[in-house]
């Protein structure tokens, strides 16, 4: 066997210092990586625990507990009186034009208008939605209660009834302002502003089909009540409190698509504390794009695709601000007649 010439020898020689150095650097980096992964910042202070939410009332006194284990119902009756709703609210439909596209009640209407009643008729109607993610919340049946209430009212009142459509609007406009000033988190703001606006509507409606006698009740309890009660701030309590839970969920994981070891939880707590803390102070809730640059994922990766996830939540907040602001300014409209 013939000997390597000296020419091949040190090519093969540069190779192997080069494949070295490769591997050290990889190397390198690895430890890097880990190092800064593993090595994490600690996390402050909670900006809010959940003492800063309202205290539930018992499930037996809450009519928001009772929606919680109830099946939302549907029906081409109760779609349709929905939609005749609708179009009394954003229309100047009259009394007359509702009564004759009334709906004719068969039992899945009249169910599912009892039990609404029922749980608007219960002391509070008081959100109690847990801050993790066990328990599926009524938001979706708040809201079509609504709808049903208030075409049980305007049905009455179309009908002639109208002490009996005021009594349902007042108790509807009385469980949705509880709701508005407890409802936690985006998804409860939303449902609970959504709600009381339209229950606002609502009585613009009776009020120009009844007399004003007739409405006095559903004006005095506008009257009676404080705006400044609506709390929309509950709305950022409650994500980020959620947000929490999310980060404790991610950090006890330790494979799937979000490990946890990959996580510094005091670097992602620091920037939602910093945009929850600006949005409090009546700026914009704003976390900035995380994913930037090639070598994002260098350190908390799950950290930044988590923060990434909760720019959804900056719109939702401008516009729940936005809608307090209508709402306020629909309840003194209403109370100047």
């Amino acid at each position: 066997m013939g000997v390597a010439a000296p020419a091949t020898r040190t090519t093969w020689r540069w190779i192997l210092w080069g494949l070295a150095a490769v591997a050290c650097a990889i190397g390198l980096l690895a430890i890097v990586f880990l190092a800064r992964n593993l090595m994490g910042d600690e996390p402050g202070p909670a900006l809010y625990t959940e003492s800063d939410l309202p205290e539930a009332p018992p499930d037996s006194h809450n009519g928001w507990a009772m929606l919680r284990d109830a099946q939302c119902a549907r029906s081409d009756r109760l779609d349709r009186a929905r939609q005749l709703v609708t179009e009394a609210l954003d229309s100047e439909l009259t009394a007359t034009d509702f009564a004759e596209q009334r709906v004719i009640a068969d039992d899945s209407l009249t169910e599912a208008i009892a039990t609404c009643a029922k749980a608007f008729d219960a002391p509070r109607f008081a959100d109690a939605c847990p801050m993790d993610f066990e328990v599926q919340c009524p938001a979706l049946a708040i809201f079509q209660c609504q709808r049903l209430l208030a075409y049980r009212a305007l049905e009455a009142a179309a009908e002639g009834r109208g002490a009996e459509g005021v009594q349902v609007a007042d108790r509807l406009l009385d469980g949705t302002l509880d709701y508005a000033q407890t409802a936690r988190g985006l998804l409860g703001q939303m449902v609970a502003q959504h709600s009381l606006e339209d229950t606002l509507t609502l009585v613009e409606v009776l009020a120009r089909w009844l007399s004003h006698d007739e409405v006095s009740p559903l004006l005095a309890r506008l009257r009676a009540f404080d705006p400044d009660l609506l709390r929309p701030e509950l709305a950022l309590i409650g994500e980020y409190l959620r947000t929490l839970h999310a980060i404790d969920l991610v950090k006890s994981s330790t494979s799937g698509d979000l490990p946890g070891w990959l996580l510094d939880e005091g670097a992602t707590r620091a920037t939602i504390d910093a945009a929850y803390r600006r949005a409090a102070g009546g700026e914009v809730l704003d976390i900035p794009v995380q994913k930037q640059g090639l070598l994002w994922w260098f350190h908390n990766p799950v950290g930044k695709l988590l923060l990434d996830t909760l720019m959804q939540a900056g719109p939702v907040w401008d516009d729940l601000r936005a809608r307090d602001e209508a709402i306020r300014d629909k309840r003194d409209a209403l109370l100047r007649g």
